[in-house]
């Protein structure tokens, strides 16, 4: 039996010029786009949920992990459930319930329903996000793969990730029809009932030749592991890292290698396993899934401590730190092209100039950062945010083709949900490890710092004509607001201490605005320089994807479709030159 690539693709450069070929693109890109953006978005509406809906951290903590732990559980499942009843019959259940949960998210009158639905959308996403490389695939033949879709997929990915802030900015700040927060989630339904229409008169349906069963022992272990993995270091920053994290970390190790055996056990029996162990024995694909976790574990982590810096530091509203982040999602978008133009010529040295360039814009963050420190502004940090993205636009597209041509078709599903995983796993150690790292900085600094800022206040104080020990008194009070608001590895929005300093300053109103500007510049100071040491962690990452890509192999091309390996359609009746 052939597959239905071979059966229904037309000749090179057909899929990528027809116009349904495309319109299948955009549709299935379009619901990637709404996971990757409503994955980062909430992180930054949270104030405005908390302040509507009430709720501690706690609650505030749940909202955002509930969504990423329920979209990285279910993702190998979703994926292989795909293989087996049909990929175009998943991705559409799959974004029926993610429209549904966003319009459950949108109205919800307590933060208890908004994490429940919060969570069913994160599984919902789960069963439709790796359907759309796995449609990719099976619509695709490898060289029209590589030049079109992948690289129009890996631009998306990389514009979505970075444009969170700038979109989050827009909803929020101008508070379309009076919905606050709840239009972040409420814009999903229009988008996805359109994605939705689209994909039924679209997207052809296919699925495994020979379908495999579900490997419900599977799901149920590989589930327990990812939990015990992904859940510490989601939580872990949040708790402040207290042993018991430790062991629930360590203890994800002897249930993956469980979840190995018996997967290993199903294959040797010929019964279908979750993921094939055979698969894994492709160096190409488990280097690929290692630089992709590096790889998103720098991404991520990078824009979180940016967005913190250039809001809590620097005082950028949500639109202007959104806007700042402009040059990378650019820098993409004009380059994905361009790269996946040169890489049959150039191999894996591509990507190993990508993590190169990454590498150089990352240093030259740093540099802007330490020369600029609290008067640091958007246009400094544009030449290395534009060539990150650039670096990135190297690296991302072929990667995603090398991975996904380590598995047939008969396995895309899963592949791309592990593939997904992957990303997931990088993103939550990214975020988990620089945290740790960037907000111990900031203590450091901070009370490095605070002899400063008791200087400068005294200065102020005597040039406005306070008392001697009325002026000491204030520049104590201020230096211990100042230490405090940095202490124990976290940002406190008003330490008691700074309480304290109020009342004190209040007899001096016309020190006020002295006062302010001494502190805002060393608390400038201060987050810039812990920004700038952080990011030795994202130049030791992508430094790292720079030694991993040499396990790839020279040439990028990935292999034709094999007729060991198919797919089957649901309509092969189609002329040759039928787009999908």
């Amino acid at each position: 039996m052939m597959s239905d690539v071979l059966d229904t693709r037309p000749p090179a450069g057909a899929a990528r010029t027809t116009g349904r070929g495309l319109a299948v693109l955009v549709t299935v890109l379009t619901a990637a786009f709404m996971d990757f953006l409503d994955n980062g978005i909430v992180v930054l509406a949270a104030p405005a949920i908390q302040a509507d809906l009430g709720g501690g951290s706690a609650a505030m903590e749940m909202t955002i992990a509930g969504y990423t732990l329920a979209f990285a559980l279910g993702l190998v499942t979703g994926g292989r459930l795909g293989d087996i009843v049909g990929r175009k019959k998943m991705f559409l259940l799959g974004t029926a319930l993610f429209v549904v949960t966003s319009l459950g998210c949108g109205p919800a009158p307590s933060i208890e329903l908004l994490i429940v639905a919060r969570v069913l959308q994160g599984l919902s996403a789960a069963a439709m996000v790796p359907q759309v490389l796995a449609i990719i695939k099976s619509a695709f033949p490898p060289p029209e793969r590589l030049k079109g879709p992948l690289a129009a997929f890996g631009a998306m990915s990389g514009v979505a990730n970075v444009s969170g802030p700038l979109i989050a900015g827009v909803l929020i700040e101008h508070d379309f029809a009076g919905l606050g927060w709840r239009v972040v989630f409420l814009i999903n339904v229009p988008v996805g009932v359109l994605v939705l229409g689209a994909a039924l008169l679209l997207v052809s349906e296919t699925r495994s030749a020979r379908p495999p069963t579900l490997d419900l022992l599977g799901v149920g272990v590989v589930t327990l592991a990812l939990l015990l993995l992904l859940f510490p270091l989601v939580e872990g920053p949040t708790l402040d890292w207290p042993a018991w994290i430790f062991l629930v970390l360590a203890a994800s190790a002897p249930v993956f290698a469980w979840f190995w055996s018996v997967e290993r056990c199903r294959e040797q029996q010929g019964r279908s396993p979750l993921l094939p162990p055979s698969v894994f024995a492709n160096r190409t694909l488990l280097a690929g899934l290692v630089v992709h976790v590096l790889l998103f574990s720098g991404i991520a982590s990078f824009f979180m401590i940016s967005t913190i810096t250039l809001q809590a530091g620097l005082d950028f509203t949500v639109l202007a730190a959104g806007m700042t982040s402009l040059p990378w999602p650019i820098a993409i978008t004009v380059f994905s092209g361009i790269g996946l133009a040169f890489v049959a010529k150039l191999g894996r040295n591509l990507l190993s100039l990508g993590a190169v360039i990454m590498v150089a814009g990352m240093a030259t963050l740093m540099w802007s950062a330490l020369s600029n420190g609290a008067e640091l502004e958007a246009l400094d940090l544009a030449p290395g945010l534009a060539l990150s993205g650039i670096g990135m636009a190297f690296i991302a597209p072929s990667l995603m083709d090398l991975v996904l041509a380590g598995a047939g078709n008969r396995d895309a599903g899963a592949i791309s949900g592990v593939l997904n995983t992957a990303l997931q796993v990088g993103t939550a150690l990214g975020i988990a490890l620089l945290g740790v790292i960037f907000f111990g900085r900031l203590e450091t600094h901070g009370a490095a710092q605070t002899e400063h800022v008791i200087d400068d206040v005294r200065a102020a104080a005597a040039s406005a004509n306070v008392p001697d020990n009325r002026a000491d008194d204030i520049a104590v009070a201020f230096g211990r607001c100042f230490r405090d608001h940095f202490g124990e590895g976290e940002i406190r929005a008003m330490p008691e201490s700074c309480g304290d300093a109020g009342r004190l300053l209040s007899a001096y109103p016309e020190l006020g605005a002295a006062v302010t500007e001494v502190t805002d510049h060393h608390r400038g100071e201060v987050f810039t320089r812990a920004f700038a040491e952080s990011l030795l962690y994202n130049v030791g990452v992508f430094g790292a994807s720079f030694l991993l890509i040499f396990f790839l192999p020279r040439r990028m091309t990935a292999p034709e479709p094999s007729a060991e390996n198919p797919d089957t359609t649901r309509n092969r009746a189609r002329p040759r030159n039928h787009p999908l």
